[in-house]
């Protein structure tokens, strides 16, 4: 979760997006758990940093961040369940026209843009990339 965005938008955006997990870090509870408590299809809250158990308690499925990330040991990758056009984000408007927009993007539209801008940026298999735009932003997230 972006932390700029407002307790409001952000109740707005789960229940028009139906998302059953938000990810957030702990210091801006105060932001997301009034609309996380309210979301009628979240199942899961994940939450770095510190989890303030006071402003988390009603919370559906509250999971720390270093036990959701806890790596399985297995001799295998898991098996893929997506193919290229199911859907792998909704990005939305700012909404300050009106209530923000979500666009879909299935696997094959960010696959295409990442290759896009590693073929622009001409990078190698070693190249280590830092983003410093937030992931509302589209080519955040497609990198």
């Amino acid at each position: 979760m972006n932390p700029l965005t407002k307790a409001d938008k952000l109740a707005y955006l789960l229940g028009d997006c139906r998302a059953v997990a938000l990810i957030s870090d702990g210091h801006i509870t105060s932001v997301f758990a009034d609309a996380a408590a309210q979301s009628p299809h979240l199942k899961t809250v994940i939450i770095s940093g510190n989890v303030d158990e006071s402003r988390t308690h009603n919370l559906p499925g509250v999971v720390a961040w270093n036990e959701a990330v806890q790596i399985e040991s297995r001799a295998a990758p898991p098996a893929r369940r997506n193919i290229d056009v199911d859907l792998a984000a909704i990005v939305y408007t700012s909404g300050s026209t009106g209530d923000p927009k979500g666009v879909m993007l299935t696997h094959r539209n960010m696959l295409t843009a990442a290759t896009s801008i590693t073929a622009y940026l001409e990078n190698v298999e070693d190249d280590v990339i830092l983003s410093v735009l937030p992931c509302p932003s589209t080519t955040a997230c497609t990198r």
